[in-house]
């Protein structure tokens, strides 16, 4: 009787703590096009609102402000 032989290679998969560099950086990536994307439709969503005043002429549409990040607790 002759002996049989696999007709495939074993692969190894690489372990559980192996690290995809790329997908950090595409995540990133993708955080600041949208980021940027949201900014801008802000911008000309309060562009296009910028002549409405009261009767005082104050703007009718105005943005809040941004402030610095903040931890919370729970």
């Amino acid at each position: 009787m002759s002996e049989t032989k696999p007709t495939t290679d074993v692969i190894a998969f690489p372990s559980d703590d192996a690290r995809d560099l790329l997908t950090p950086i595409l995540r990133e990536g993708a955080q600041k096009m949208l980021a940027t994307a949201i900014e801008l439709e802000a911008h000309a969503w309060l562009e296009e609102r910028a002549s409405l005043r009261d009767e005082n002429g104050r703007r009718l549409v105005v943005r809040n402000g941004h402030q610095p990040t903040r931890s919370i607790q729970t």
